[in-house]
């Protein structure tokens, strides 16, 4: 979304909200922020902004404007029918530097009482609805502007950022860094996570990486700190009753856990079947294609995937040499795919030459989805962009490209029985290299049906890692918050872990 859509949809929806039925809503009342406050890199003047830092039954609260939602690695949207859905992203696109975070200048008194309203419309918060009325300190609209309060809860487990408070600064409020952790928390710091892929019994299991510090004098006398690893194992189990969390070890290196029974993936093999001769590309003797008005080749490889029922999948990667001049040189990335059957080798035209093939899955049904690494839309691809795309080859013949409705960007999470999991999201401007804004409103967890056709939005997005069971089951681990949570897409259940 660009700029003018923070007010557009996000202030003008809720200022219509409290327009049309202000009376209706129930309201509070709040004060100015009388300290000083600095989040992120901006130092706030409560006294003279239009969203300046409020208090409620003293709990500071931040406006979730536009712009300091990109300062925070924040995303926003809000729709009429749906509600408002936050999510907290690792790094939020683009990364340009942001201004206004505050609005317009305005006079302020810390000794006045001004009005806000607690929200009627629905709040997602990393695809979690939040039970606002049943909350101590619940989200409030002010001046049209959704505010989040600064407690434990929402800001360590649910926005990921830090907040201390002092005379001489005031209230601080940062984002996250591995560092800051690493002070905050000292030896038991979670700084990342590794997925496991799922065991055959349906259950998963993981590694969660942590970081610890610890403080020693050197031979020098001088005061150092010394950082290092290790890694908790846990399994998630999938009982008749519900998800349980289970921690089942603890290890200082990785040769010390046990390996994980990882599933089986065909991959594509590299060829020494295809050859070049005058700009033309063939595999055996059959001419793939012709690059004779092209740019000049750069380079080429071949991949071969063999399915079953006797049909090879091929790829073709070819560099071209389309900008010799640029600085520093990267040659654009082609792609074609082709199939051999019983009617000999055929190129697939629909798949877009921009993507990059990743793998091949059976869809259940006795077709294949292929579905792609990466690719870019504005078609000078040098697959350094995440947006990916799904196809289908069905049993008889038909090749085409699985959408999901009101979005543009569909990655391929697996396949149990005859249902594709996909991560689908909506970004607005693809043809820029940003991607442009994400759409958390459209943006979630989808399960496509092969047979129906049906189309079922499991979850709203959040960022993180997905995995699928055999027993296809979805889950997501989270890497939004300070502490991780293990979700099940399916059901919603939550499980703390660590």
């Amino acid at each position: 979304m660009l700029k003018r859509l923070c007010k557009a949809v996000i202030s003008f929806c809720f200022v219509a909200l409290l327009c049309s039925g202000a009376s209706a809503l129930e309201s509070v009342q709040v004060q100015i922020a009388p300290f000083k406050t600095q989040i992120s890199d901006i130092a706030v003047y409560n006294y003279g902004v239009e969203y300046p830092i409020i208090t409620y039954k003293d709990i500071s609260y931040i406006p979730m404007t536009y712009n300091l939602c990109k300062k925070l690695d924040i995303q926003a949207g809000f729709d009429p029918d749906k509600g408002l859905y936050i999510v907290k992203l690792s790094e939020s696109m683009p990364t340009a530097r942001v201004e206004n975070c505050f609005g317009e200048a305005v006079v302020n008194s810390v000794d006045e009482d001004y009005t806000a309203y607690l929200p009627e419309y629905p709040i997602y918060l990393n695809g979690i609805k939040i039970d606002n009325k049943a909350e101590e300190y619940p989200v409030l609209n002010f001046r049209g502007i959704t505010y989040f309060p600064l407690t434990y809860r929402f800001c360590e487990n649910d926005l990921k950022l830090m907040t201390s408070f002092s005379e001489e600064r005031g209230l601080v409020v940062s984002k996250w860094s591995e560092q800051l952790f690493c002070d905050h928390f000292g030896t038991d710091a979670y700084v990342d996570y590794i997925i496991e892929h799922p065991t055959d019994s349906g259950d998963i299991e993981f590694l969660l990486q942590k970081s610890g510090q610890t403080k020693y004098t050197d031979e020098w006398g001088n005061e150092q700190t010394y950082g290092y690893f290790w890694w908790e194992r846990y399994n998630v189990t999938n009982g008749e009753n519900g998800d349980s969390v289970e921690k089942t070890g603890t290890y200082t290196s990785y040769d010390d856990y046990p390996p994980v029974q990882q599933y089986a993936k065909k991959q594509f093999v590299p060829s020494d079947r295809f050859t070049e001769n005058n700009k033309k590309i063939f595999y055996h003797k059959t001419q793939l294609a012709d690059f004779t008005n092209s740019y000049p080749i750069v380079s080429f490889e071949g991949s071969e995937y063999l399915a079953d029922n006797g049909i090879t999948f091929l790829c073709l990667d070819v560099k071209l040499d389309d900008m010799p001049q640029r600085v520093p040189y990267d040659p654009m990335h082609e792609e074609y795919l082709y199939i051999i059957d019983g009617n000999g080798i055929r190129r697939l035209e629909a798949w877009d030459k921009y993507s990059k093939v990743e793998n091949v899955e059976p869809d259940g049904c006795g077709g294949y989805y292929i579905y792609s690494q990466g690719y870019y839309p504005g078609g000078y691809s040098r697959w350094l962009m995440p947006y990916r795309c799904v196809y289908r080859y069905t049993p008889d013949g038909d090749f085409y490209e699985v959408t999901v409705p009101d979005t543009n960007n569909v990655r391929m999470i697996g396949v149990s029985g005859t249902k594709l999991y996909v991560e689908a999201t909506y970004h607005q401007n693809v043809k820029t290299l940003q991607g442009g804004d994400m759409s958390t409103v459209n943006s979630g967890f989808y399960s496509i049906d092969a047979v129906s056709g049906e189309t079922v939005k499991l979850f709203p997005y959040f960022f993180g890692k997905t995995f699928l069971t055999s027993k296809g089951t979805l889950y997501g681990i989270t890497s939004y918050s300070a502490h991780p949570r293990v979700i099940n897409l399916t059901t919603g259940q939550e499980m703390q872990v660590g």
